[in-house]
């Protein structure tokens, strides 16, 4: 964590070099310098170092999860059988309620079919389908993959929709965060159950984000007794839905609750990523005095919390589960605007209008319900 301040500028630059390519300004390390610089001096240097390491692992660029989709294919779905006689009997679903990340997966499926063996994704599930693959790039909380198979309050899931019966549901996602993927899975027991489909989940990368004692976190989960006044504020008026006052400690975790660390480079650099990121992301959230009751400093979460606080990005786009301060704002806003209070590292592009975000859809809850994952 030595390096040169130049250096790790263009290494972070360079790693998330494909972040919406296109779409958004070229990533460079003066765009990384500009969002750095709004967090105070004697941070800049830890941040710095420690989100250029992170990202190294945690963020996947397009090149990254395609080869990760071709593992897949080629060594989970098809293995030694022969891919012309298997794949009419698979089925890859396009049934994403929101966004079009699932859609993404299936195109780069497409292309790997035809460079590995000449065939399209066209050809699939033409047949007696034996087998079901639903494809995205994450589970975070779940919601999204729940929901897109069981039945919500206003939505019909898969399940109810489906005639298939006697099959297997493969779930594949480039990542799965440990407690979403729990959750999720006991979520769809019973469903399945009742169609007599069995269910295989796949990832290529496990997430521990299980805040409970003695476990390796790689999420953020910050420790408490801070000493600030913008932190304490915040806390103090957190309440359950039925008026109970939050406790400090049901939020923080103590300095002995977490096992090894394996997302900073020692427990003193997560606790100063740590409060830097939960500090600026109050201010965000406080931005609005009627921000959407999900909107965490540390990223959405339905679940009353300090956020979710996951780094995994892909180059398509950054989940508002991640902590706001790496995509909070729009650079086209003056600064007195809330949009216009923060510069982003990643840009997010929304699911409803597939632009930057905007202030309606930060601060209404009702278009974000189906974007927690």
């Amino acid at each position: 964590m030595n390096e040169p301040y130049d250096i790790l500028l263009q290494s972070l630059a360079k790693t998330i070099t494909d972040y919406r390519e296109n779409e958004l300004f070229p990533i460079t390390p003066a765009h990384v310098e500009k969002w750095l610089k709004q967090f105070d001096v004697e941070d800049q240097p830890i941040i710095l170092a420690e989100v250029a390491s992170i990202m190294k692992r945690f963020y996947f660029s397009k090149a990254h999860i395609k080869a990760h989709i071709r593992h897949f294919l080629k060594d989970t779905l098809i293995g030694s059988q022969d891919p012309g006689k298997l794949l009419p009997h698979v089925s890859f679903l396009r049934i994403q309620q929101v966004g079009s990340s699932q859609e993404a997966m299936l195109d780069l499926v497409d292309e790997i079919l035809q460079e590995e063996y000449g065939l399209t994704i066209t050809m699939t599930g033409t047949e007696d389908i034996q087998a079901y693959i639903y494809i995205d790039d994450a589970i975070y909380t779940g919601n999204r993959l729940r929901y897109d198979l069981t039945d919500g309050s206003s939505t019909v899931g898969w399940f109810s929709n489906c005639s298939a019966s006697n099959c297997t549901l493969i779930i594949y996602t480039v990542a799965a965060h440990k407690e979403g993927l729990a959750y999720v899975s006991n979520m769809l027991r019973l469903p399945a159950q009742k169609r007599r489909i069995s269910i295989q989940f796949s990832s290529s990368l496990l997430i521990e984000n299980a805040r409970s004692i003695g476990k390796s976190i790689e999420v953020l989960w910050p420790q408490k007794g801070l000493a600030d006044p913008i932190v304490e504020s915040y806390v103090a008026n957190l309440y359950t839905p039925a008026g109970r006052k939050i406790e400090a400690n049901e939020l923080f975790r103590s300095n002995t609750d977490i096992g090894a660390e394996k997302l900073f480079s020692s427990p003193d650099n997560r606790r100063v990523v740590e409060n830097a990121f939960l500090s600026k992301g109050i201010q965000l959230v406080k931005a609005s005095q009627n921000p959407a009751p999900s909107i965490r400093p540390l990223g959405f979460m339905k679940l009353i919390s300090l956020g979710f606080g996951t780094f995994f990005v892909t180059y398509r786009n950054i989940s508002n589960n991640c902590p706001l301060v790496l995509w909070w704002g729009d650079p086209s806003y003056p600064s007195t605007h809330p949009l216009g209070k923060w510069y982003p590292l990643f840009p997010r592009r929304t699911n409803i209008s597939r632009a930057i975000i905007t202030e309606e859809q930060i601060f209404n809850e009702l278009p974000l319900r189906g974007e927690e994952r």
